[in-house]
């Protein structure tokens, strides 16, 4: 997507989708990096990249969306974020998921990318395996 104010573009990085955001970002524009971000994730996408370096965030909604959407990614395929010093402070302070990485600059972006071996399973630890004398509950309607 390209308007006056906006630049959004999609190209891959290390075999994984690399999504890069130039201009204003209004809460307009963060529902469509959402609505991208959730694609890949319901495609079944394990690791992407998002270059926040030259975005400038328009309001506190706008922000609040995208760290909504990092949440959401981040518990289910490893993101790692390239921003700018603006946007870092706040998605440090956001408590994001560890396998959420914040980098400084998209070259630092690229080489976390790089060196990332994502193995099909990397969230496994996260959910406690079924036991043999685990029962189902019936639900309360």
């Amino acid at each position: 997507m390209h308007s006056p104010e906006l630049s959004i573009s999609i190209t891959t990085c290390n075999g994984f989708p690399f999504i890069s955001v130039r201009g204003t970002v209004s809460a307009w524009h963060g529902r469509l990096i959402e609505d991208v971000v959730m694609n890949y994730l319901l495609e079944g996408t394990r690791a992407i990249m998002i270059d926040l370096s030259n975005a400038v965030i328009s309001d506190p909604e706008t922000m609040s969306l995208l760290i909504r959407t990092l949440r959401a990614g981040g518990t289910q395929m490893q993101m790692t974020v390239a921003a700018n010093g603006r946007i870092i402070p706040l998605l440090r302070m956001a408590g994001l998921d560890p396998s959420i990485k914040i980098c400084g600059s998209v070259d630092e972006a690229v080489d976390v990318v790089k060196s990332a071996n994502v193995p099909q399973d990397f969230l496994s630890s996260r959910w406690i395996p079924q036991a043999a004398e685990d029962e189902d509950l019936p639900l309360a309607a």
